[in-house]
């Protein structure tokens, strides 16, 4: 299964169902997706960081493009092995006080966070009696923040987080489950993902994807 296509800006559903026709279902994930919310989560890295005295031995850009679109744990398991990491700092308070932060962030970027086509998109796969999931490696609190603060709850049929999941991206378990959810198989949904880690998990579920890269 390769890539559909790059998109970036965001297209129309009659583009995205012209390029797979046997579509039955739409499955997003949700940060640098849905929502331009990386950078929100950025910040709140950056905050705790301050907070700890945390020193990436690498650059920010090289920051970025190693944690981007990883689960909260496997963040963890990567900058636990920082020389400035405090290793007093566990798992569980790491992954509450990020998630403090970032929720604590929202409103104050709610206004850029939802392009109004991806709206569109929403408004007019509902239309075609598409159902739609979100299938997102964010926690559960943080998820489900995000979408009644931007108001997107209703879209979806279901929402797969990352504590809804033994397995996370880019293991292939997230796509399967919600493809399984929906009773379909596998060539009937298309997956939107921006990150690399989420391509390689709705592939390995063979699943067609588009890559979003509109934010």
């Amino acid at each position: 299964m390769k890539i559909l296509k790059k998109f970036t800006s965001i297209p129309s559903l009659e583009t995205l169902l012209a390029l797979n026709p046997s579509t039955r279902a739409l499955l997003f994930d949700m940060d640098g997706t849905i929502f331009h919310s990386e950078p929100i989560h950025a910040l709140a890295m950056l905050e705790l960081g301050k907070h700890y005295k945390i020193i990436p031995p690498i650059t920010p850009e090289e920051v970025h493009k190693l944690l981007v679109g990883k689960a909260d744990h496997l963040v963890f398991d990567l900058i636990k092995e920082w020389p400035s990491f405090p290793k007093h700092l566990t798992l569980e308070k790491f992954v509450s006080e990020k998630n403090d932060i970032l929720v604590s962030l929202i409103p104050a970027h709610r206004e850029k966070m939802l392009h109004p086509s991806i709206e569109l998109i929403f408004k007019e796969a509902r239309a075609l009696n598409i159902p739609m999931a979100i299938v997102t490696s964010s926690e559960k609190v943080v998820t489900y923040r995000l979408v009644e603060e931007l108001q997107v709850r209703d879209h979806f049929d279901f929402i797969l987080t990352r504590n809804d999941c033994p397995l996370h991206k880019p293991h292939p378990w997230p796509y399967l489950k919600a493809v399984e959810k929906f009773g379909l198989k596998s060539h009937e949904v298309i997956v939107f993902e921006d990150s690399q880690v989420g391509m390689e998990a709705a592939l390995a579920a063979k699943c067609p994807t588009v890559q979003a890269a509109w934010y």
